[in-house]
């Protein structure tokens, strides 16, 4: 459920806690925050709680679970690592017994709720996955549970909101000091490498630039003008262009075209086929 306007959601929330005994639902309130309140070294650490509420729990905050994310975070970090705990938290909950039909999870963080989904996001790749694995794992042995990830905005005269957000600053106390590692994927690993590769590139081509400077060369005048960027040179693109739905020039024509602009061919041979 998307963003909505405050008060009408407010409204909303209220009246799902309201009916949750005739209802049949469970609502978890997830929470995120970072500080260094309460600790002696002085360090902003990440920590997460949620608070489920259902209509069986006469004591819903002996309930509440929290955990601790680390130092070197944003809001954005612990709120997904928060989600991710929840669901995974969900799965061992329900394993052997059966979970209500319908479960709604409610977070103040938009931005977050969005990214959760993404499984094929360079950040946050650990909180994503575990977010997945944890929902399809619980799905796989509950199939008519729904889930319903829902935008809610803080009410801190609500005692849920105020309690897992007590929790959650509980967690930045007694969480250790270690760094968010957030080299956490293969797709990031290649984008990563990409980049540093085309780095290194377009140094060699400064190099080799500043020999050739003030001297006669083709290559680095008119075809090689700028430093490589990762995008397709002009004489490449040239074969996308089409006319009818049929390419304007071969590909084989092409390619010749850019191995005599390099000078990287034998030239009289290209010529007389030319």
């Amino acid at each position: 459920m998307g963003v909505a306007r405050p008060q009408e959601r407010k409204g909303w929330v209220n009246d799902l806690y309201n009916n949750l005994s005739v209802s049949g639902v469970a609502v978890i309130n997830v929470a995120g925050t970072i500080s260094n309140q309460g600790r002696f070294d002085n360090l902003m650490v990440g920590g997460c709680a949620a608070m489920p509420t259902t209509h069986e729990d006469r004591h819903p905050h002996n309930q509440t679970k929290f955990w601790g994310l680390g130092t070197e975070v944003v809001q954005n970090d612990v709120t997904l690592f928060g989600l991710a705990k929840v669901a995974e938290w969900l799965d061992l909950l329900y394993t052997d017994c059966r979970p209500p039909r319908h479960i709604y999870l409610l977070c103040s963080n938009s931005s977050a709720l969005q990214g959760i989904m993404k499984v094929a996001s360079y950040d946050n790749q650990r909180s994503v996955l575990l977010f997945h694995r944890a929902l399809t794992s619980l799905c796989s042995h509950h199939r008519d549970v729904g889930i319903t990830l829902t935008w809610s905005p803080v009410c801190r005269e609500q005692a849920q909101d105020s309690t897992v957000r007590l929790k959650a600053l509980t967690a930045c106390k007694i969480t250790p000091c270690a760094l968010l590692n957030r080299v956490q994927s293969a797709a990031y690993q290649k984008q990563d490498t990409r980049r540093r590769a085309f780095l290194k590139w377009a140094e060699e081509w400064h190099t080799e630039w500043h020999k050739w400077l003030g001297r006669d060369s083709f290559a680095y005048q008119y075809t090689l003008s700028e430093p490589p960027n990762g995008s397709n040179h002009p004489l490449w693109k040239a074969t996308m262009d089409k006319t009818d739905g049929i390419p304007f020039f071969s590909r084989h024509t092409t390619t010749t075209a850019l191995r005599l602009a390099v000078c990287h061919a034998f030239i009289s041979d290209y010529m007389r086929h030319f």
